[in-house]
Formats: C-alpha cells, sequence, structure tokens
C-alpha cells in the first residue's frame, strides 16, 4: 500500500478552502475554521497531510480534557516551549510564539472541547491573540455543539465537510493507493460492501494486496479474489 493521500473530492475541497482560509486578509480577524464529518471518511489523514504542507503545529483533543489548562498545556508540548504554572502566562507565550512564526494551528478530535464554554473561550482568545488561523477537526455532530454559541459559531470562515466517497473517487484512490490492478468488478463489490467509507476501503485494499501476493500475481478480479477467499467483500460465501 502506497503511503500517500490521493486528491479525492473530499481532499481537494480542504485544499481549496484550507488555502482560501490561510490567505484570509488580516482584517478578517476571526480566522476559525471547522473541518468535520462520519468516522472514516479521511478526515485526519488529510489534515495531518494538509497541516504538513503548510507548516502548521497539530495537537490532538482527549476525551478527559476538561479545563483551559489541559489545552494549552497540549499545545505547549506542540510548540516545544514549557508549561507554566497559571493559564494566562502559558496563554500569553503561546500567542506569541503563534503570531512570531505564524504558523497555524490544527485541533483534531475537537468535539471534546466544544461542549465546554471555557474551552470555547480559550479557542476564541488564541486565535484573537495570535490572529493566526485555528482549525478543529470534529465529528458530524461537532456543528451543532458549535451552534450553541452564536459568538462562536459567527468567528468560523470555512466549514468543510467530508462526505462518503462516490465510485470515481473509490477508482482515483485504488490507483493511487494499491499496489496491485483492481479490477473494475472487485471494486464495485468493495465499494458495495464499504458504501463510500474510505478507512473501509483502504483496508478492503490491503486485504485484496494480501491475496495477491499470495497468488504472486499483480491483477486480482472478483472470481480470483473470491476463489482465494472464499467471500465477496459483501459477505457471500463462495
Amino acid at each position: 500500500m502506497r503511503n500517500i493521500t490521493a486528491p479525492v473530492k473530499n481532499v481537494a475541497k480542504l485544499a481549496a478552502q484550507g488555502k482560501a482560509l490561510l490567505n484570509a486578509p488580516m482584517r478578517l480577524t476571526h480566522r476559525l475554521g471547522l473541518i468535520h464529518g462520519e468516522t472514516g471518511l479521511g478526515k485526519t489523514t488529510a489534515t495531518a497531510w494538509f497541516a504538513i504542507q503548510h507548516n502548521a503545529y497539530y495537537v490532538r483533543s482527549m476525551a478527559a480534557w476538561r479545563t483551559p489548562s489541559a489545552l494549552l498545556r497540549a499545545i505547549c508540548r506542540e510548540l516545544e516551549i514549557p508549561p507554566k504554572r497559571y493559564i494566562g502566562d502559558m496563554l500569553d507565550t503561546i500567542t506569541n510564539t503563534l503570531s512570531r512564526e505564524n504558523r497555524p494551528l490544527f485541533i483534531d478530535e475537537a468535539d471534546y472541547l466544544v461542549r465546554f464554554p471555557d474551552l470555547r473561550d480559550t479557542i476564541m482568545d488564541l486565535q484573537d491573540m495570535s490572529t493566526v488561523p485555528i482549525i478543529l477537526v470534529g465529528m458530524k455532530e461537532i456543528k451543532k455543539e458549535i451552534k450553541k454559541s452564536e459568538k462562536f459559531d459567527n468567528r468560523f470562515l470555512i466549514d468543510v465537510e467530508f462526505k462518503p466517497l462516490d465510485m470515481t473517487d473509490a477508482r482515483l484512490l485504488t490507483d493511487k493507493l494499491c499496489e496491485v490492478i483492481v479490477s473494475d468488478d472487485l471494486l464495485a463489490d468493495l465499494y458495495k460492501y464499504a458504501r463510500g467509507n474510505t478507512r473501509r476501503i483502504t483496508t478492503g485494499l490491503f486485504r485484496i494486496e494480501q491475496v495477491a501476493a499470495q497468488l504472486a500475481v499483480q491483477s486480482m478480479d472478483l472470481a480470483n479474489f473470491r476463489a482465494a477467499e472464499g467471500t465477496y467483500f459483501l459477505g457471500v460465501s463462495a
């Protein structure tokens, strides 16, 4: 399996809107971004790719976080600066560093944070004081939490929703990632099983590669896969 990011529609949309956010004029002082969607659609992989492309900082939230201190300490670790004893001092140090280096900040699994008013306010303070773009990444339901605060909701300049892949995307993903040739009938079976879920498609492609390696072949179709595995992806026994 090739370790690359395929330019499927979700990734292309992130690249376009993300670039627009990063290049937004400074007079648009509130520069928050949102990336959201159901699990398994490739948000984290695409976000990590985009963050690397643009030299961004990247923090993953934890379910146990309940206070601004937990978030700020994690950001300090990412910025490689010593955490401070007091929240105000950490906030000043972080925002000064972000502003000086002019590097955006991604916060993944942000669903854990936006439920709490103090954490929402801390994110707004980070963006206001640093003026750099801050992009939150979360599940589909994160929008409902964000909209509970009009002040918070109004600060988002981009809203990138990841959706299930269509068949064109599935073929593109297959051709870019898979190191064996996958026939249309085998991909169609995998796509029906995965229902457009990127993670399931990728896992299925790995299975196809393993079967191809066992058979010492460079291409796989549905009949050969079924003969080797004893089943279709959809679970119909041979």
